[in-house]
C-alpha cells in the first residue's frame, strides 16, 4: 500500500509540474530566440556597430570637403552628388562628384574631360577657339541633377548654353550628358537647341523633360526619352519631372486646371492618366 501511495504521489507532482515545466522550457526558448544574434545580418536590439560590427555596419563618411555637397543619388557601383566646391564668387560652376563604391575613392566627374574644350578661362581672359567638331564645354559652366544606374551617371550640362543660349552659365538652362564609371568617359545624350532639364536613368535608357522648341510660351515642355545603346529617342508627351523604371515612365502633365500624373509605356507608346 505503501508504494502505492509513493507511486501516486509521483504522478500527481509529475502531472503538476511538468505542465508548469513546458511552459517555462517554451518561454526560454523564445525569448532566447528573440534575442539579437550577431551575425545572422541583422542589426537589431542592444546590437552596435561596436558590439557586432559584422551586423552593424557603420555609417560611413565619403566626403569631407567644407563646400556643399547635395542632391545624392546611388546605385551599387557608385554614389554621385552635385557639388560647389569650385564655385568662385558665386559664378555657379556646379560640379559632379562621384564615390566609387569598388575603389573606395571620391573623383571628379565633369571638369575639362575630353571631349570637352574650355572656352572661358577662369577669372577672365580671352576666350578660347574651339574646333566645331568638338563638343563645346565652358569650365566655368554648371553640371547638375545627376542620377545614376549601374555604372552610368546622367547630368545636366549648361556649357553649350553659356556659349549659345544663355546669357551666364544657369544650371537650368542645359543638355544632357552621360559619365560611364567602367570607361571613365563623358558622352553627349542628348544636345542643342532646346533647353533640357532633370535626367533620370534605368539601365540604357534615359529621360529628360525640355523646352517645347516650336513655342514662344516658357511654360511648354516635352517629355523625350531616349535608348543611349540604340540611339532611338522618342517623345513621350508634354509634361516635366520624368521618372522611368523598366518600360515605364511617369510624369507630371501641365493640363490646367490640374496637373496629372501620366503613366507612359515605351511598348505600347500608350499614356495612363491618373486623375
Amino acid at each position: 500500500m505503501e508504494s502505492k501511495k509513493g507511486v501516486n504521489y509521483i504522478k500527481k507532482w509529475l502531472f503538476a509540474v511538468l505542465p508548469i515545466s513546458i511552459f517555462i522550457f517554451f518561454v526560454i526558448l523564445i525569448v532566447a530566440y528573440s534575442q539579437p544574434s550577431c551575425g545572422d545580418g541583422i542589426c537589431s536590439g542592444s546590437e552596435t556597430s561596436q558590439s557586432c560590427p559584422q551586423d552593424c555596419k557603420k555609417t560611413v563618411r565619403i566626403t569631407t570637403e567644407g563646400h556643399t555637397q547635395d542632391y545624392p543619388a546611388a546605385s551599387n557601383r557608385a554614389i554621385v552628388w552635385w557639388d560647389t566646391r569650385n564655385v568662385v564668387f558665386g559664378d555657379l560652376n556646379y560640379d559632379i562628384y562621384g564615390y566609387d563604391l569598388r575603389q573606395g575613392k571620391e573623383k571628379q566627374l565633369t571638369s575639362k574631360i575630353d571631349p570637352y574644350c574650355t572656352l572661358t578661362p577662369k577669372l577672365g581672359g580671352s576666350p578660347v577657339t574651339c574646333p566645331d567638331s568638338v563638343y563645346k564645354h565652358s569650365e566655368r559652366s554648371a553640371q547638375s541633377n545627376p542620377d545614376i544606374s549601374g555604372s552610368k551617371v546622367v547630368y545636366s550640362d549648361s556649357a553649350h548654353f553659356c556659349v549659345n543660349g544663355c546669357s551666364t552659365c544657369e544650371a537650368g538652362c542645359s543638355d544632357i550628358m552621360l559619365y560611364d564609371f567602367d570607361t571613365g568617359k563623358n558622352s553627349v545624350v542628348s544636345s542643342y537647341p532646346t533647353a533640357k532639364y532633370k535626367p533620370k536613368i534605368d539601365g540604357n535608357r534615359v529621360t529628360w523633360y525640355q523646352r517645347d522648341p516650336y513655342s514662344n510660351s516658357n511654360g511648354d515642355f516635352e517629355v523625350w526619352w531616349k535608348d543611349i545603346n540604340s540611339g532611338v529617342e522618342e517623345f513621350v508627351g508634354n509634361g516635366v519631372d520624368p521618372s522611368i523604371s523598366g518600360d515605364y515612365i511617369a510624369y507630371r502633365t501641365l493640363g490646367y486646371p490640374n496637373h496629372v500624373m501620366a503613366i507612359y509605356n515605351i511598348l505600347t507608346k500608350g499614356a495612363e492618366y491618373l486623375q
